[in-house]
């Protein structure tokens, strides 16, 4: 019964989408405190906030992950445009000590905190993340 296999990848799929945001908001709490003492004044989740990806991938692989990444990148945009305030990509570049891979370096920012959260946290990045094929990449230090 096709319907039936569908709905249980379906079913399956959220599982794993349930599981990586649990993931991200463990890693959330561990690292990215909700509010932090700077300069005399208490930031919170109002602030701005910029993400910064760290992302090593096998050269031959360049092409096809900056096609990977210009996707999440407009998905990232999409997710809230009036909280985008932009992006940077830095890269490929040769990573250090290691000729058979490249070094990218992503920034993003959002208007507040907690849109960078929920972005984080959404089905839509969850499946972006999905379309990248990390075997064949060998990315690492993503987040």
């Amino acid at each position: 019964m096709p319907g039936l296999r569908e709905k249980l990848i379906s079913e399956q799929n959220m599982e794993e989408e349930n599981e990586q945001r649990e993931l991200v908001l463990q890693q959330l709490d561990d690292y990215v405190p909700l509010s932090i003492a700077t300069f005399g004044k208490k930031l919170s989740s109002e602030d701005q906030v910029t993400v910064f990806i760290h992302c090593r991938v096998k050269t031959n692989t360049v092409v096809a992950f900056t096609k990977w990444l210009d996707g999440i990148i407009e998905a990232a945009k999409s997710f809230n445009t009036s909280a985008w305030r932009g992006k940077m990509v830095l890269g490929p570049t040769a990573a250090y000590g290691d000729p058979g891979h490249s070094e990218f370096i992503i920034m993003f920012r959002y208007s507040e905190y907690s849109v960078m959260r929920s972005w984080l946290l959404s089905p839509e990045r969850a499946r972006c993340k999905c379309r990248l094929r990390i075997e064949e990449h060998a990315v690492t230090n993503t987040s």
